[in-house]
């Protein structure tokens, strides 16, 4: 039977009554929470089980999860007792917490590279750059109250990539495009236990239109400078269902056209989820675990879904219904996300 354990200052701590460890592409730390019975009396792992401390989580003897024990929740009654230990991985600390107390507030001419490292440098947590980041930024200034996590996520969003926790205690920077192979598949009837499909038309329109404010030339007049735009149309939506974006032209480096394009694919990408159970934590025989940001290939013949998707978040768990894997998966479109154009004045705050 698949096993996993707690490890705390070198100690490991297995028997857990339950456990449940959680990644996700959309959530920036992984999470774990693991449930122990006891007698009223019996005590627990006594001077190691401590909020704050350093811990791994090992699942099949393999570490899924470095970080901290955030919580420790007792329950008991004069005939049981459970003591609930939950926590994150170490990049949770950067959800928390902010960008910077002294200083600098503001980065001048320096590269994605450089101004991580340097965020990151007083939490000791590492950074892996797995896709080109492009030039120096001109100016990157630090917001009222913005934390660590918010200013990492708005500079990589000007390069096109995605932060993302490897779950062991570090940080990786990436591409959507660089999803891996998943080792496994998903095919009704065969490993998939249960599952969920969301079809959604709600946030799709049939006609995109974005206008943009020309800064006017000798081909272009003021009054008909405010006319620009660029339209793409969704086939698949066959009622009068148009939208209108305005001004965003100067935040993305894409044409007028091509961001109208891109507003009909994302809204389609966006508009379809899957959900699925499958027995165990491994996706192949080998033993390896599930992991997002993979491209696995789904046959789910009676709801006509056959094609590879991402998963974008894996959870494991054991209960009442066993030992068991829920991955959420997405289209890889829905991550394919325009760059951000870097703001032309990005207003100094906090060290004035």
């Amino acid at each position: 039977m698949p096993d996993f354990s707690l490890v705390i200052d070198g100690s490991e701590y297995s028997g857990w009554e339950s456990m449940s460890l959680r990644r996700s592409m959309e959530r920036m730390a992984g999470e774990f929470s693991l449930t122990l019975s006891l007698l009223p009396n019996q005590p627990y792992i006594e001077g190691k089980l401590v909020s704050g401390n350093i811990c791994e989580v090992k699942v099949n003897q393999q570490t899924a999860l470095r970080g901290y024990i955030d919580e420790i929740e007792h329950s008991y009654d004069d005939k049981n007792a459970a003591v609930t230990v939950s926590g994150r991985d170490a990049v949770g600390d950067l959800i928390d917490c902010a960008a910077t107390v002294d200083g600098p507030f503001e980065y001048n001419n320096q590269k994605l590279e450089s101004i991580l490292g340097k965020i990151l440098a007083p939490y000791k947590i590492p950074v892996k750059f797995l896709a080109p980041t492009g030039s120096a930024f001109k100016r990157i200034a630090i917001q009222p109250g913005e934390n660590a996590f918010d200013l990492i996520e708005r500079c990589c969003r000007y390069r096109k990539l995605l932060p993302i926790s490897d779950g062991l205690g570090g940080l990786l920077i990436m591409s959507p495009k660089q999803a891996v192979r998943s080792g496994g598949v998903l095919v009704y009837g065969q490993n998939i236990l249960s599952g969920s499909l969301n079809i959604s038309a709600k946030d799709r329109h049939s006609l995109y239109v974005v206008k943009g404010q020309s800064e006017g030339s000798e081909e272009v007049d003021a009054e008909n400078s405010s006319t620009v735009e660029g339209r793409a149309a969704d086939p698949l939506v066959k009622r009068y269902r148009p939208k209108v974006i305005t001004g965003e032209n100067q935040g993305y480096e894409l044409s007028l056209k091509d961001r109208a394009e891109w507003e009909a694919s994302f809204a389609r990408a966006r508009g379809i989820r899957a959900n699925y159970k499958v027995q165990g934590w491994n996706c192949d025989e080998q033993g390896t675990l599930w992991q997002i940001c993979s491209i696995v290939n789904v046959n789910d013949a009676p709801r006509t879904l056959k094609r590879d998707m991402m998963i974008v978040g894996v959870s494991f768990s054991r209960g009442d219904l066993g030992t068991v894997t829920d991955l959420e998966l997405a289209l890889p479109e829905a991550y394919d996300l325009p760059a951000e154009k870097e703001p032309e004045n990005d207003d100094v705050v906090g060290g004035i």
